[in-house]
């Protein structure tokens, strides 16, 4: 895999990630396909002023987002594991988990069972 200094033709890590952030956004903030939302102008202005600079980072292992299967809001995880009993794919009783500071649930994966979805 190339990496990020060879694709964005940087030899500083933090000026090839500033110019990253600032090709996704405004690639994202002009509509290629009918009904597709972009990126508001008022964002990328924000952004510029700011330099492109990352705002924050995970500084630890978040085990719902490296153990779980899937996370999002409980209606998103509910309508998931129905999809998944529906096709008896998964014989967990118990639901999704809360995570911790957020809105989030997140469905942990069964002990024995790998289930797909294809």
């Amino acid at each position: 895999m190339m990496s990020l200094e060879r694709i964005m033709l940087c030899k500083d890590i933090k000026q090839a990630l500033r110019d990253y952030r600032a090709s996704v956004y405004y690639r994202g903030s002009v509509r290629s396909k009918t009904g597709q939302a972009e990126i508001p102008e008022y964002i990328i202005k924000q952004e510029e002023a700011a330099g492109f600079e990352a705002q924050g980072v995970y500084l630890k292992r978040a085990r719902y987002f490296a153990e779980g299967v899937v996370l999002g809001s409980e209606e998103f995880v509910k309508s998931f594991t129905d999809r998944l009993k529906a096709h008896g794919k998964y014989l967990k009783k118990r639901g999704a988990a809360a995570v911790k500071k957020t809105a989030h649930k997140a469905l942990k994966p069964q002990r024995k069972n790998a289930f797909f979805i294809g």
